[in-house]
């Protein structure tokens, strides 16, 4: 009886791990596939630790590939921080929800999740509270702990030398995503830092100023802004109209690339940033989008009726 319970392990491990044992197929390799992970999401589990655990880990709940814990938080136990694997890499976590980044929808099959314990202090407001952000719902945000960035930037190396297909603009916020119900990491996040230290994207300060001076003389029209971010990926549809669903991806572009203006309305610094970005990683869309504004097209927005709450 013991023999055939070790037999059925061994069997069971020789077809887990196909490569160490004989096999009755055939290998003969394809040149032609990539990767299942094309991005990476960074949340904040807006909790302690031990109950952002549990609400990723325990039946019922939420799940993420990755969990960084934070100092002084009494919830965690050891004394030393430690990076958390909750799921493999290849497995679909259930993390990101509705959601959309560079034309690919329902990035829970093609991203991998880190939650960072972290608690932003919000108001509440209004029967959209528990969803919405910007008008609707505005919070406090501290500091990030720099050991846990430290954590953080050591995972984003490990994680984008197995999959090198992820692309810079393609390390991104849950904001970043879905823009309509999330504001994590929030605007204190440290985007520019991390893609200095070799993650992520972020806009080259010449290109920055040249264009900022630019849209400083003529700033472009909200439908070109519009168009502007549908070509670097956030989820929008350009219409030129001031609503709520525009406030919000301008609210989340603003958190992730110019985040003195978390709330504000489009500046010339909101144009720069995103001109900025297209210039270092799509070209095509940034030449296309200035010859837009240098023979004034897009310079006249439609006229709306919708304003937003």
């Amino acid at each position: 009886m013991v023999l055939m319970t070790m037999r059925s392990v061994f069997v069971f491990i020789c077809w887990y791990v196909v490569s160490g044992c004989t096999s009755t197929y055939e290998t003969i390799p394809s040149a032609n596939f990539d990767s299942r992970i094309k991005s990476i999401v960074i949340h904040f589990t807006a909790g302690p630790y031990a109950d952002s655990l549990s609400a990723l880990a325990a039946p019922g709940g939420l799940s993420a590939h990755y969990l960084i814990p934070q100092h002084n938080d009494p919830s965690y136990q050891p004394s030393k921080l430690r990076i958390i694997r909750l799921l493999p890499d290849q497995a679909r976590a259930w993390h990101a929800g509705v959601s959309q980044w560079q034309q690919r929808t329902n990035l829970n099959d093609t991203s991998i999740g880190i939650e960072l314990v972290y608690e932003p202090v919000c108001e509440q407001s209004g029967p959209l509270a528990d969803a919405a952000f910007g008008a609707n719902r505005r919070c406090s945000f501290p500091a990030f702990d720099e050991a846990q960035l430290i954590l953080l930037k050591r995972l984003l190396n490990d994680i984008t030398k197995r999959f090198p297909d992820i692309h810079p603009t393609a390390i991104v916020g849950h904001a970043d995503i879905a823009p309509q119900r999330k504001n994590d990491p929030g605007p204190r996040f440290p985007w520019e830092a991390l893609h200095n230290a070799g993650f992520g994207a972020w806009y080259d300060p010449l290109t920055f100023g040249q264009y900022q001076s630019m849209f400083a003389q003529q700033t472009p029209s909200l439908l070109w802004l519009e168009r502007a971010l549908q070509a670097y990926g956030y989820d929008i549809e350009p219409d030129g109209c001031w609503d709520d669903a525009t406030s919000n991806v301008i609210t989340a572009f603003h958190m992730h690339f110019v985040p003195e203006l978390t709330y504000a309305k489009p500046q010339a610094a909101s144009f720069a940033a995103i001109m900025a970005l297209l210039a270092r990683y799509m070209p095509a869309a940034e030449q296309t989008l200035l010859f837009e504004y240098q023979t004034s097209t897009p310079l006249v927005d439609p006229i709306c009726e919708v304003e937003p709450n």
